[in-house]
């Protein structure tokens, strides 16, 4: 296999929760709905929205690799969908 190039295979994914998201909703108020959503490829999986600061989720999902190199984790307020916040993972 050539360097940089990825296994056909199958990527389970657990995403516990996150911390410390505080997220502001417009007016001041501080009612929090975050959701993440994860890319792979052309693959998009997203949560139910949580509440508060520190959400939890505790749930998997599976991706198909081929050839995709870089999975996206991207953490959004429902109510405003401001990003919270956002991370690519490298897979090779």
């Amino acid at each position: 296999m050539a360097a940089g190039q990825v296994m056909p295979g199958v990527l389970k994914v657990l995403i516990e929760g996150a911390r410390d998201t505080d997220v502001v909703a417009p007016g001041g108020a501080e009612q929090q709905h975050p959701f993440y959503v994860l890319e792979c490829g052309n693959q998009r999986s997203r949560s139910k929205p949580a509440r508060g600061a520190h959400p939890v989720w505790n749930v998997a999902h599976k991706f198909a690799l081929a050839n995709e190199m870089m999975m996206r984790l991207t953490l959004k307020d429902d109510g405003t969908k401001a990003v919270i916040g956002e991370a690519l993972i490298d897979l090779s």
